[in-house]
């Protein structure tokens, strides 16, 4: 194993067998008649939050915007029925 030295210490530099990937998720803001909130998906799956709580469902074939506005329309009748 490749060794680099740092302050006088040999560190091992990262090899393709130990390297992690970060994946980063991207957040979008979406405001419409039932407040302001964001959601996001991460492996199909899509997550809204907002003022009324967080909700998460399987993506399929609806484009996340739709379903994001949907699943904030089920979060604000959860709140209405409460």
């Amino acid at each position: 194993m490749a060794r680099a030295t740092y302050g006088g210490n040999a560190i091992p530099l990262a090899g393709s067998h130990n390297m992690t990937t970060r994946r980063f998720i991207f957040w979008h803001r979406i405001d419409c008649e039932f407040g302001p909130g964001s959601w996001a998906v991460d492996d199909d799956i899509i997550t809204v939050t907002c003022v009324h709580g967080s909700k998460s469902a399987q993506l399929g074939s609806v484009p996340g915007p739709i379903l994001a506005r949907l699943l904030m329309f089920e979060l604000n009748e959860q709140r209405d029925v409460a």
